[in-house]
């Protein structure tokens, strides 16, 4: 069951961007029911997450400590040498039932703040009440891989010892193919030239008016399309909901929005398609440029809520696949968001209800689409 709940959860963590850490010289390398541990690691920007998926049957306890303490002082080699940046260790132990050498890892590790390299150890115990141990001075989840741990457990636990089939040993590369195949969330190369064709719209809209009376100028930016909510409402001038998102009121305006479409869309557009996600882009900013005008009667310009349409696609894919986007885990993302809402509300002149509405727009289109896609349903 150890070896059986250990290769799931390999699996798991290359679909989430994990790369097998092989011993020097391998091409590949055969997990076995002896073999005590096994090795991935992952960049997260500046960190470096290196999991130990352990048999603690199968281990020794004493040589496995000397290895830390050998790994810990590579790996501040490698973070003096880098100039930047921090470790985690990440050490999973699995037993069929509580093991007290484990429990003692366990209760030394101390708090993750204030270190370069961190060690952390947890414990999967599979029998009897299955228990999920960690340490109270440290966190009970690391780049959402406990919710990789919590999967693997129930993907284990779907099959009885009986059905399940009486693998000798499986090899890394193996395990890479069927983790490639079996996640719905494939990422591929997507041309980006749409994403800088509309950074390119607004730039020389923002130049044309600037030229011709300034892109500060409300009278300049009525004539060009601003949404005036008024005329929308009063004399059906419905194409400024559409004109709206291709102003902005000056060169700073255009650059937030340009940043956030350049940190956002290439993410989400490698698993969405430019089809899809342009469509999430100007249906949020649609529908963000309809709740201006419901709820807010001073003219307006950008494309505000069409980023944040994109901004709400790209949260639901990473909650509901459990990948980070390029090393943006769900938590940054959202971190993301909240600062922006957070400006938007402080700022003076600035359309929270286009940013709002746009965002759960594009949030409840990423959840319909991705869990129709994790369910293996066309969408």
């Amino acid at each position: 069951m150890i070896f059986e709940y250990i290769t799931i959860l390999y699996k798991r963590l290359m679909e989430m961007g994990f790369a097998p850490n092989l011993p020097a010289g391998a091409a590949d390398y055969a997990i076995t029911r002896d073999t005590p541990m096994t090795a991935l690691q992952r960049q997260f920007g500046q960190s470096l997450c290196y999991v130990l998926l352990i048999n603690a049957e199968k281990l020794d306890f004493d040589r496995f400590q000397a290895n830390l303490e050998r790994l810990d002082a590579a790996f501040k080699g490698f973070i003096d040498r880098q100039g930047s940046g921090r470790v985690y260790i990440l050490n999973v132990f699995v037993s069929e039932y509580e093991d007290a050498r484990v429990q003692a890892f366990i209760q030394s590790a101390g708090p993750l703040e204030g270190q370069s390299v961190s060690q952390i150890f947890w414990a999967q115990r599979l029998r009897e009440e299955r228990r999920f141990s960690y340490s109270q001075k440290q966190t009970d989840d690391m780049f959402n891989l406990k919710g990789a741990c919590d999967a693997a457990f129930a993907r284990l636990k779907e099959e009885p010892d009986g059905a399940r089939p009486p693998l000798v040993s499986i090899s890394v590369s193996h395990l890479k193919d069927e983790a490639e195949n079996a996640s719905p969330f494939k990422p591929r190369r997507v041309n980006p030239l749409p994403m800088w064709g509309i950074i390119f719209i607004n730039l020389l809209l923002v130049v044309a008016m600037t030229a011709d009376g300034g892109s500060t100028n409300t009278e300049t930016l009525v004539s060009y399309g601003a949404l005036v909510p008024e005329r929308v409402l009063r004399a059906g001038e419905y194409y400024r909901l559409v004109t709206a998102m291709f102003l902005h009121a000056g060169f700073m305006h255009f650059l937030s929005n340009a940043l956030g479409l350049w940190i956002f869309y290439p993410r989400a557009a490698k698993y969405y398609g430019n089809l899809r996600l342009l469509s999430v882009y100007f249906l949020a900013g649609l529908f963000g440029n309809c709740c201006m005008t419901l709820f807010d009667a001073n003219v307006a310009v950008g494309a505000s809520g069409a980023v944040y349409g994109v901004m709400g696609a790209a949260v639901a894919l990473a909650a509901v696949s459990g990948r980070d986007l390029d090393g943006i885990s769900v938590y940054v993302l959202v971190i993301f968001v909240l600062v922006g809402f957070a400006f938007s509300f402080l700022m003076p002149d600035v359309g929270q209800a286009a940013h709002i509405g746009g965002f759960l727009l594009g949030l409840a289109y990423g959840f319909f689409h991705c869990r129709r896609l994790a369910k293996g349903r066309p969408a």
